[in-house]
C-alpha cells in the first residue's frame, strides 16, 4: 500500500470507529451518590431495609455479595428465559441450596459454607464450655 492508500485506510477506519461510538448503546453506570440520596434511603426504609455502603473507594464490604451474585448469573441465569417469575425464583433457590450445602469453597478449606459454619459453631461451643 502506498502512502495515499494508507491515509485513506486510516481515515476510513477512524470514521467507522467514530460512527460505532455514536450508535453503540450507552450503559448507564449508577454513581455512589445515587445510592446515598435521601430519596433512595427513604425507599429502602419504606421496605424495612438498611443500606450497606462503605466510604468512596472502599469496595471490600460488598465483595462477597458481588462474587455470589456473579457466580449465580454465570452458573444458572445467563442467557435463560423463564416462563414465570416463580420459575426464575425456583432456579435461584435451587442454586442457593447447592451453593450453601454442596459447593466446596477453596477459601473455606474446601468445605461447603454450611459445613464450615457447623464446624465453627461447634468450635465456639467447645471454647465456651
Amino acid at each position: 500500500m502506498d502512502g495515499e492508500d494508507q491515509e485513506f485506510a486510516h481515515r476510513t477506519n477512524r470514521t467507522k470507529t467514530a460512527s460505532a461510538r455514536k450508535t453503540a448503546p450507552r450503559r448507564r453506570i449508577p454513581s455512589y451518590y445515587e445510592f446515598a440520596t435521601d430519596k433512595f434511603q427513604a425507599a429502602l426504609a419504606a421496605y424495612g431495609m438498611r443500606s450497606s455502603m462503605s466510604r468512596k473507594g472502599d469496595c471490600w464490604d460488598n465483595a462477597p455479595t458481588e462474587s455470589l451474585w456473579g457466580s449465580l448469573k454465570v452458573a444458572r441465569l445467563h442467557g435463560k428465559r423463564f416462563a414465570t417469575r416463580r420459575a426464575a425464583m425456583d432456579e435461584v433457590i435451587d442454586w442457593m441450596g447447592f451453593y450453601n450445602h454442596r459447593r466446596l469453597h477453596s477459601t473455606l478449606a474446601y468445605l461447603s459454607p454450611m459445613q464450615f459454619e457447623q464446624r465453627w459453631r461447634a468450635d465456639q461451643e467447645k471454647r465456651a464450655a
